[in-house]
């Protein structure tokens, strides 16, 4: 699966919106 796709994602979106 890429479970693991949305996690980074995930990250990545809130690293954004807090930098």
């Amino acid at each position: 699966d890429i479970d693991w796709v949305q996690t980074e994602k995930h990250v990545f979106e809130q690293a954004s919106n807090h930098p």
